[in-house]
């Protein structure tokens, strides 16, 4: 086999393993896709009300792993024009491992989505404690500040 038929031959060999390209998202796709999304943001009038809907859910996923919350920061928010992100930070305590993975598991199923940004645990002889700090995402159109809503 002479080389140019040699480097025909790789390059159609390499063409068949090469996978397909998606093709373009059909609209009952892509709606299906864009309702998912929509799931795993939050909503609310007021950025203050997004802010206690997400410390209330990140709460309540520590009280059913048996978490006990030591305490939380205010929330921070960071905007752009058409997100707004809000981080949560939690100090914890719990006697055992597998109430933490529980849940990180929790968090990782939750809806709207809590996504962990940072986390660090430490043990002693009879308990762990921990801090963690999870981020939510709302769309930022529309809402209002608490000082806006006030006027």
């Amino acid at each position: 086999m002479g080389l140019q038929a040699h480097s025909e031959a790789h390059l159609q060999r390499a063409a068949e393993r090469r996978p397909e390209r998606a093709s373009p998202l059909g609209s009952e796709e892509a709606d299906l896709r864009a309702a998912q999304l929509e799931q795993q943001i939050f909503s609310g009038d007021t950025i203050p009300l997004i802010e206690a809907e997400l410390q209330s859910f990140l709460s309540r996923y520590a009280r059913e792993s048996s978490i006990i919350v030591g305490s939380t920061r205010l929330a921070e928010r960071l905007e752009t024009n058409e997100w707004l992100m809000i981080s949560q930070e939690m100090s914890f305590r719990t006697d055992s491992a597998n109430n933490t993975i529980g849940f990180l598991e929790r968090l990782d199923d939750s809806v709207p989505r809590l996504y962990v940004k940072d986390f660090s645990i430490n043990r002693t002889r009879s308990q762990y404690t921990g801090e963690i700090t999870v981020v939510g995402f709302a769309r930022a159109e529309g809402l209002t500040s608490e000082e806006e809503s006030q006027r």
